[in-house]
């Protein structure tokens, strides 16, 4: 994987961590459902990820969100149309794959 930049490592770094962190939460809290995590580059060069799962698993994270206080900051909106240094547009997000993972409690 000689090909890939130091943020597209963190991406893929931080992909595996988050789904290592969420197959230990699915297991505390006895939840059941399926997830994936897409590890990317978005385009100001930040590594990131998306994640997408089932109904079963987002209500159930969205109960157990709810019981947290205080409640987490939300992030700013995003922009449309977002503009790099120079006033140009951003290039789309580079997609690295999916990781995906089928979790059963």
């Amino acid at each position: 994987m000689s090909h890939l930049t130091d943020n597209d490592r963190q991406a893929l770094e931080l992909a595996r961590d988050l789904r290592a962190h969420m197959q230990q939460w699915l297991a505390r809290h006895g939840a059941n459902g399926s997830f994936s995590i897409s590890p990317f580059v978005d385009p100001t060069g930040k590594p990131s990820v998306i994640i997408t799962m089932d109904s079963p698993l987002a209500l159930a994270m969205v109960r157990s969100l709810d019981q947290q206080q205080p409640a987490a900051p939300q992030p700013p909106p995003r922009q449309q149309g977002q503009q790099g240094q120079h006033g140009q547009p951003l290039p789309p997000p580079r997609h690295l794959g999916v990781l995906p993972t089928q979790a059963t409690a």
